[in-house]
């Protein structure tokens, strides 16, 4: 008979919980924990445990699955622990052209008779993107002062959605936003920049789970346009395909439905048509579809996969790096192993400063392949902008014993010594690099000099 360590034990204990849990999640939310972060998500509910005074994770699971207020309560918890608040004003300016210029024309003329329009923001988050509606229409639509126009936002997480509410914004959340919208709609306050009253009486927010939620606050058939983005990325499959028929049965006949860019892949969207503009791909409820949905018949087009991975290199380029994450995400979906396509999202993550979720994608990398320079390159960097210099150093000399000719390491790491005024080790690696090829430096040249120039004024100083 095998007898098991307590170790062993203990880590069977923990992956069933994670399976039980994560199972449990997924059917109440739609959410799909990926298996990278069980560990997080572990030593989050265990200090929800301890903070409820539980006896242990078990215990934690039977208050989830009960039918109390407390259940109530601690879901709500839950959720804020695995979901992201992340948004901004005018997050995706193509995307915000595209209701601008074609999808708000469009649905204005239609609805000419009746004077209504009806838009829900599903996934609004802290209500940024409700409230940067509000202000498209209010500066580009003067006609529909007059016009019955309800804005309703929806979220699973009960803190975004008071967030959203109280309308109170710091700076970061206007990143890339021109002065004026700011000057114009905000006014200063201690906590922030809050939304003036007349904007903010124009919308409404209210916690939702799409999931298990009748989404009664409309008739069937009456919303105009559903803008539901950066939602499906987290969501399992199925669950994306039971909102989405939630989605078109709300849908009026010649309404929209916009998601993010690659979020739709493989579903069925039937009876939806795909609609191909330059800023985004939308979905039309048509004309002639009658209100109940039946049977599904065979799936609309969509756009192929090829090109995800060279957009979302394209977007990283030019300082995309939301965009850049969803096509990365969407190709790395279905091609698991293509390594250059987890470095474009590594260096997304970094570059937006979510150090960790760009660490998590180098350490899977680096699991799989030990060797793969440029991840190390990418947690030296998170190292040293966490002040963290002694694993920067270390990563970097790693980099340099798998890799002795990857130039960028000798020079970050040649950067780290002299900031800690090693000027004598400096030299040595300075040394090495000049010892290489020109065609090895041809792009370092400029920082070689710098470097050296450094190096020769302190020895000069010592005299």
């Amino acid at each position: 008979m095998l007898l098991l360590t307590l170790p062993l034990q203990q880590q069977m204990l923990n992956d069933n919980f994670l399976q039980s849990v994560t199972s449990l999640i997924c059917n109440k939310t739609g959410i799909k924990i990926r298996p990278e972060d069980h560990s997080s998500l572990l030593k989050k509910i265990r200090r929800r445990v301890q903070s409820l005074k539980l006896k242990d994770e078990l215990e934690y699971l039977e208050l989830l699955t009960s039918r109390s207020r407390e259940s109530k309560a601690e879901w709500d918890n839950l959720i804020g622990l695995i979901t992201t608040g992340e948004s901004y004003f005018f997050r995706d300016r193509g995307q915000i052209k595209l209701i601008q210029e074609h999808l708000l024309p469009d649905l204005i003329e239609k609805r000419q008779a009746q004077r209504t329009l009806n838009i829900l923001s599903a996934g609004c988050s802290t209500g940024e993107e409700v409230y940067s509606l509000a202000i498209i229409i209010k500066e580009n639509f003067p006609e529909l002062d007059n016009w019955d126009v309800n804005l309703v936002g929806i979220d699973l997480n009960r803190e975004a959605i008071n967030k959203a509410l109280q309308g109170i914004y710091p700076d970061w959340s206007f990143r890339g936003v021109e002065n004026r919208y700011r000057l114009a709609y905000f006014r200063r306050q201690k906590a922030g920049w809050q939304i003036i009253n007349s904007l903010k009486h124009r919308v409404s927010f209210r916690q939702c789970n799409l999931v298990e939620d009748d989404l009664y606050f409309f008739t069937s058939g009456a919303i105009d346009l559903i803008i539901c983005r950066n939602v499906f990325i987290y969501f399992d499959r199925d669950k994306i395909s039971l909102v989405l028929r939630k989605f078109i049965d709300l849908l009026r006949a010649g309404g929209y439905l916009l998601t993010g860019h690659t979020e739709m892949q493989e579903q069925d969207t039937t009876p939806l048509i795909a609609l191909s503009y330059a800023e985004s791909l939308v979905y039309q409820k048509p004309e002639d579809v009658p209100m109940q949905i039946g049977i599904l018949n065979s799936p609309t087009p969509t756009v192929p996969l090829t090109n995800f991975k060279e957009l979302g290199k394209q977007k990283l380029s030019e300082g995309l790096y939301h965009e850049t994450i969803e096509y990365c995400t969407s190709w790395l979906n279905l091609n698991p192993q293509d390594e250059e396509a987890e470095l474009f999202l590594a260096q997304a993550y970094a570059n937006r400063g979510q150090y960790k979720e760009a660490e998590a994608v180098c350490y899977r990398v680096l699991e799989k392949n030990h060797l793969a320079v440029p991840f190390l390159h990418i947690l030296a960097h998170i190292a040293e902008e966490t002040g963290q210099k002694a694993e920067a150093k270390e990563y970097l000399r790693r980099s340099i014993l798998i890799d002795p000719n990857f130039v960028p390491a000798y020079l970050d790491l040649i950067a780290l010594h002299l900031s800690d005024q090693e000027y004598s080790t400096a030299a040595k690696l300075l040394f090495t690099i000049k010892s290489m090829s020109n065609s090895q430096l041809i792009h370092y040249q400029a920082q070689v000099y710098t470097i050296e120039n450094l190096i020769k004024n302190f020895c000069a100083d010592r005299g």
